[in-house]
């Protein structure tokens, strides 16, 4: 049998593993993160060593300033909520938990990784000419945020955060302006975009049963319900779904080739 079969098949049933344990050992978010996403991506890097510095280095860069952001927004505004911070023993500014942070590096490294190893056949090192474009864009982002938590942190408590702010401009604009330019791509974020539709609606049920995380806001457009444990629309539709193709337009648009 081919060995990519084998590692999909091995990724197939990962999922389930994971969710078996994290249940059954009543796992934290951290550990949680790392079954999840934290080991497939160690075995995925160890399979394809020539792009795991370049994953690397796009998803610090890209997805740690991200998830600080985001997840402050979130926390104050009542959209998400990490409910423990076990990690360090701290919060970023009182209230972002480090758990956060790197629960959002290892989702956009794993999302990558996977698709380096099954889809992409491009460059192996970061294309530096677009790549410093989403430099300049976090670095911009970074002083708005900080400008406005020193100013008025109240400016950042913003209403429909997931559905306008997240959802219209880091997932809708892209994949949008992403498929306008290079159509061609589409069936390869679509496919995916599949295996993490299943391993995210898993995950999140688990998260949600462990009390890892809650969304305590009203702000949501719908509410959507599975087992008896219930998530805004938002959640199912700009990460669950869309996640991994939003993922995919912001990197191969910045860090890749197009192609």
């Amino acid at each position: 049998m081919n060995i990519k079969k084998i590692d999909f098949i091995l990724l197939i049933t990962f999922p389930i593993l994971a969710s078996i344990i994290s249940l059954t050992l009543n796992v934290n978010f951290f550990y949680g993160t790392l079954l999840f996403f934290g080991v497939p991506s160690l075995y995925l890097s160890i399979r394809n060593k020539k792009v795991a510095l370049k994953t690397f280095l796009f998803s610090l860069i890209f997805a740690a300033p991200l998830a600080l952001i985001s997840d402050y927004i979130a926390s104050i505004s009542g959209t998400w909520l990490i409910e423990t911070s076990a990690l360090l023993g701290f919060r970023f500014f009182g209230i972002v938990s480090p758990e956060g942070v790197i629960w959002g590096f290892f989702y956009i490294y794993f999302v990558i990784i996977f698709y380096e190893h099954f889809i992409d056949k491009g460059k192996n090192k970061l294309v530096v000419g677009n790549f410093k474009y989403i430099v300049l864009f976090i670095i911009i982002l970074l002083a708005v945020f900080l400008l406005a938590l020193y100013k008025n942190s109240s400016l950042l408590n913003i209403k429909y955060f997931y559905l306008i702010y997240w959802g219209g401009i880091m997932v809708i604009l892209p994949i949008v302006s992403f498929f306008s330019f290079f159509p061609e791509n589409a069936s390869k974020f679509i496919k995916v975009g599949v295996y993490f539709f299943v391993l995210t609606i898993l995950y999140e049920l688990v998260a949600l049963k462990l009390g890892h995380w809650s969304f305590p806001g009203k702000h949501f457009i719908g509410w959507v319900e599975l087992f008896g444990l219930g998530f805004p629309f938002e959640e199912f539709f700009y990460w669950i779904i869309l996640g991994a193709v939003a993922t995919l337009s912001w990197y191969e648009f910045f860090a890749d080739d197009k192609k």
